[in-house]
């Protein structure tokens, strides 16, 4: 059965300025377009990100000088809290999600080591994974892995049809579209041009932009192709797990895919035997 990665970015269920915020409206549809998606005969795994309930506060535990073991607990609990309202969602929806939490399955390590047997397992019984950006335990106390960096990992283990990731911009824009009315869309990236980006200053504290963008072209470079897309706008998360047409950025291995007409969206190359 085919499989796509759902990354499910924070800014687009709440407001990482403020603490706690939660838009459940917009969780509600993209877990109705899931459940569409689902139906009709692939199956997902969605991580999200940790908007108001991890950024704000791993700023503030930091700047606070917290002890490690109580801010690697506080985090860790928001985090769960915050997947709960989101598997509620799922539920809603008619699906069955299972809440896998990464400090469980993985370990601080370069490149992040995860467990992926859970969700194996979890996708074998037609349940849907959600995990999330973590707090990790570490030698040094913890470790913030992000989101990001966990859907991509899973992408290439288990070898995903492709990586989405759900974002409140239509997707990768020539300069930041919240500030400058000339900011143009990317419709196609490779690796190769994402080294002559010049991206903004981020206080994200995983990355931002910049750091997603690293991070799938480890996804793209193995040949998965990796969508950018506007998770506000009702149904492109159905079309961008179905391998659709739809308005995005689409990061693909090399210049060869790239020339591809947009309606010919690339799926992975599968290696023969």
């Amino acid at each position: 059965m085919k499989l796509a990665i759902l990354k499910l970015g924070g800014s687009t269920f709440s407001d990482k300025t403020e603490p706690l915020s939660y838009y459940a409206n917009v969780v509600d549809r993209v877990a109705s377009e899931v459940a569409r998606v689902v139906s009709e005969g692939i199956q997902v795994v969605v991580i999200h990100g940790g908007g108001s309930y991890g950024h704000p506060f791993v700023k503030a535990t930091e700047a606070a000088g917290i002890p490690p073991n109580t801010a690697f607990s506080l985090i860790h609990l928001l985090m769960h809290q915050l997947s709960l309202r989101i598997a509620r969602s799922f539920f809603k929806a008619g699906l069955h999600p299972i809440i896998i939490s990464p400090s469980t399955i993985s370990y601080d390590s370069h490149p992040l080591y995860l467990w992926v047997k859970p969700v194996q397992r979890a996708l074998r019984s037609n349940l849907i994974p959600i995990l999330h950006g973590d707090a990790i335990p570490s030698e040094r106390g913890y470790l913030i892995v992000s989101g990001d960096a966990i859907a991509a990992a899973l992408a290439i283990h288990l070898q995903a049809e492709r990586l989405v990731f759900a974002m409140d911009a239509d997707g990768i824009y020539t300069e930041n579209p919240k500030w400058s009315s000339s900011a143009r869309l990317i419709p196609k990236l490779t690796p190769e041009d994402v080294q002559n980006l010049r991206f903004e200053a981020s206080t994200d504290v995983t990355g931002g932009v910049q750091r997603k963008l690293q991070i799938a072209c480890h996804v793209a470079k193995k040949g998965i192709p990796v969508l950018f897309i506007n998770a506000l706008v009702e149904n492109r998360v159905y079309l961008a797990l179905k391998g659709q047409p739809v308005r995005c950025t689409l990061l693909v291995p090399n210049a060869q895919e790239k020339g591809r007409p947009p309606s010919s969206l690339p799926t992975r190359r599968r290696r023969s035997h």
